[in-house]
C-alpha cells in the first residue's frame, strides 16, 4: 500500500472556523481508490464525538488481530467490530451500540409527544431512558460488490468511501477525495 498525506478540512461546528489537518490515504498498487488504515480511521471517527458543551468525550478503541481478522472494541461499552480481509466482510456484534454517541444511554431513541412547544404546537422529545437489549449481528459483505479489504504489514485497509458509508454518513459528516 502506498501512503499519501492529504489535506483534511474538518468542520465539526458550523459556528467555528474549519480545522485544517492532514490525513493519510493509502492506495493499492497503481490504483486510484483511496483506502484508510482502520487503526487511524477509528480514532478519527471517535474524535468527532468530542464536544465539551455536550459533555461528550472521544471514543477510544482497542485492536486485536486473530488469524488475520481484525477485532476493534470500543473501550466504553465493549461492543465489537471484526474485519476479515480474506472474506472482505465487516461484522458488528451490535452495530447501533458500536456507532452510538458516548454517554448515550438510550440505544433505541424513542420519540414521544411532550409539552406544548413554541407557538402552541406539540413538541417532540427524545426519551433518554436506558434499555438493556442487544442488537442483531450486522454483516457488510463487501465481496458481493467487488470491494476489497486489504491486509498489509500488520494493518487493515478499507476503502474510504466504505468507511464513510458505515461510520460517517449517518452523522452528516461527508468525505470527498478529489485526487
Amino acid at each position: 500500500m502506498e501512503r499519501r498525506a492529504v489535506p483534511l478540512v474538518l468542520q465539526k461546528d458550523p459556528n467555528k472556523e474549519a480545522e485544517e489537518l492532514q490525513a493519510n490515504l493509502y492506495f493499492k498498487g497503481a490504483g486510484d481508490v483511496p483506502y484508510v488504515a482502520v487503526s487511524e480511521f477509528l480514532p478519527f471517527f471517535g474524535c468527532l464525538y468530542q464536544n465539551e458543551a455536550l459533555g461528550n468525550h472521544a471514543l477510544e478503541f482497542s485492536f486485536e488481530d486473530s488469524d488475520g481478522v481484525l477485532w476493534a472494541t470500543r473501550a466504553d461499552n465493549k461492543t465489537q467490530m471484526l474485519i476479515d480481509p480474506k472474506a472482505d466482510t465487516i461484522e458488528f456484534v451490535d452495530y447501533d451500540a458500536f456507532v452510538q454517541s458516548p454517554g448515550d444511554t438510550a440505544l433505541v431513541p424513542l420519540v414521544t409527544i411532550g409539552n406544548t412547544g413554541y407557538g402552541g404546537s406539540m413538541s417532540l422529545l427524545k426519551d433518554a431512558g436506558s434499555y438493556n437489549r442487544h442488537g442483531l449481528l450486522t454483516t457488510f459483505d463487501l465481496n458481493r460488490y467487488g470491494i476489497d479489504i486489504v491486509a498489509d504489514n500488520g494493518e487493515t485497509y478499507v476503502p474510504l468511501q466504505t468507511m464513510h458509508d458505515i461510520f460517517l454518513g449517518h452523522n452528516y459528516y461527508f468525505t470527498v477525495f478529489n485526487g
